[in-house]
């Protein structure tokens, strides 16, 4: 066999390989529904909302520790509840961090609450963290694409040409790429 045989099969060889890695979770990827219908970890009456005006800022005491709060209006954009308004206090029941304050138009996650007299009542969660988890999922998808561009580049370093200059020189040691005996 020649080298050059040996290297079309090698080349053939990773792209069937990564193919068959990536294409399936590409696939699973691309066909999940485009919101999230369950909420894994939340209660059932916990619900997506956005943040549409901020209504009083300033700041509490609760036990020894002085810090800002919140009063947001804040309407359901999924589940039961979607289009309904809530005023929503960030900070005056739960030690909360300055780092994060509430501004018009963030998605927060609040929990709907209906009161023994049938009116609703709803409460602070948490963020809504979708942007981030798909950002996630953007860097780990990105390390296997750039380990295969590595490979790649390993591969055919001899064939590169005017690329070989960004790329830098072989050294002494590994001068001639050979298949593992």
């Amino acid at each position: 066999m020649t080298r050059k045989t040996f290297m079309t099969i090698l080349r053939v060889v990773a792209v069937v390989i990564f193919v068959a890695v990536l294409a399936p979770r590409l696939v699973e990827f691309t066909s999940q529904p485009v919101r999230e219908q369950t909420v894994i970890g939340y209660s059932t009456n916990t619900v997506q909302a956005v943040v549409t005006a901020v209504l009083d800022e300033g700041v509490i005491t609760l036990g020894d520790i002085e810090q800002a709060y919140q009063v947001v209006q804040a309407t359901v954009i999924a589940g039961e509840y979607s289009g309904e308004t809530f005023d929503i206090e960030y900070g005056t029941r739960q030690i909360r961090t300055d780092m994060i304050p509430l501004a018009v138009g963030d998605q927060i996650m609040i929990t709907v609450s209906t009161m023994p007299d049938g009116s609703l009542s709803a409460f602070f969660t948490d963020f809504y963290r979708g942007r981030s988890l798909v950002g996630s999922l953007g860097l780990l998808t990105s390390v296997p694409i750039t380990t295969a561009l590595a490979a790649v580049i390993a591969v055919n370093y001899r064939f590169m040409g005017n690329f070989k200059t960004y790329l830098g020189p072989l050294n002494e040691q590994n001068q001639c790429l050979r298949p593992i005996q």
